[in-house]
């Protein structure tokens, strides 16, 4: 039992090692009059997973090795999030209070040292915020309660919160830094990186993570002159604008107020047996609504 539960987490980790530095992911905050909004693309080699309903008021341990304390917890909030590992190990969702978060690969992150706190993976913190949290500052005060253990899963995180707050975390040589009152955009660069680049009007054509960045980000700074008054499409017209074509699996806005989500999924299959057909053709799909 316990080489299969060690298989399993080899395997996670090599996913999420090669999702963490090959594909770069854009997300993005859209504040536009009573809208709040993030914007998420995913982009991989498959757009394979589940859109898991996570209730409050179940217990859970964090999956860790037997040399690190796990956390353990009782869900306080409901979550809706997306996954592609497992349950409780979400690339990113929403709680019922409104707290939004999601990830993208950093190949800079380095996480804390071993220290007194127990121990919880890249994913699975998430799901920790998500199930506890409502705000900006209780995900950032965290820190002091537990330690992302993840050697291969390097990310860092946009979140968002129903105050209207935003924040960028990041994990840099073993410390967590933050940054909010920003531009509220991520993609696979260091964030200093990318707002030094968007600010100095860098040159981005042969690095495709500061081109989404600049690029979702002076979507938001001009957005009074689109001529879209949707603000729900053109949430999802920069996400169109970040796409990496066929590689792109999911479009994802948060509709943080209103605590719905609309995405796209563009690799839904139709099971027949033991074979999945394709009815549409790669990068067409229909926004599916889903009310918290």
């Amino acid at each position: 039992m316990k080489k299969k539960v060690h298989l399993l987490i080899k395997s996670i980790l090599i996913l999420l090692l090669m999702y963490s530095t090959s594909y770069p992911c854009t997300s993005f905050i859209l504040k536009n009059g009573s809208y709040l909004l993030m914007g998420h693309n995913f982009d991989w080699i498959t757009g394979t997973g589940l859109l898991m309903v996570n209730p409050r008021g179940v217990s859970k341990t964090s999956l860790v090795d037997s040399t690190e304390t796990p956390v353990k917890w009782i869900s306080k909030y409901g979550s809706i999030t997306f996954n592609q590992v497992g349950r409780d190990l979400p690339f990113g969702g929403i709680n019922e209070k409104g707290l939004v978060i999601e990830q993208m690969g950093l190949k800079s992150t380095i996480y804390p040292s071993k220290d007194h706190r127990p121990a919880i993976s890249a994913c699975q913190w998430i799901q920790f915020q998500l199930d506890n949290y409502a705000s900006i500052d209780d995900v950032i005060n965290s820190d002091s309660l537990i330690r992302i253990v993840d050697p291969n899963s390097k990310f860092h995180y946009l979140v968002g919160d129903s105050f209207g707050n935003t924040a960028v975390i990041e994990f840099i040589n073993g410390k967590i830094v933050w940054y909010t009152s920003t531009i509220p955009v991520l993609a696979n660069s260091m964030y200093s990186e990318s707002l030094d680049c968007y600010n100095n009007n860098c040159n981005t054509d042969a690095d495709r993570s500061l081109y989404n960045f600049c690029t979702a980000a002076n979507q938001l700074v001009n957005q009074n002159n689109s001529t879209d008054k949707t603000t729900i499409n053109y949430a999802f017209d920069i996400l169109n604008k970040v796409s990496q074509g066929p590689l792109t699996k999911w479009s994802i806005v948060f509709d943080i107020k209103n605590l719905k989500i609309y995405y796209k999924c563009y690799e839904t299959p139709t099971i027949i047996g033991e074979r999945k057909i394709f009815l549409k053709p790669p990068g067409v799909a229909n926004i599916k609504i889903v009310d918290l």
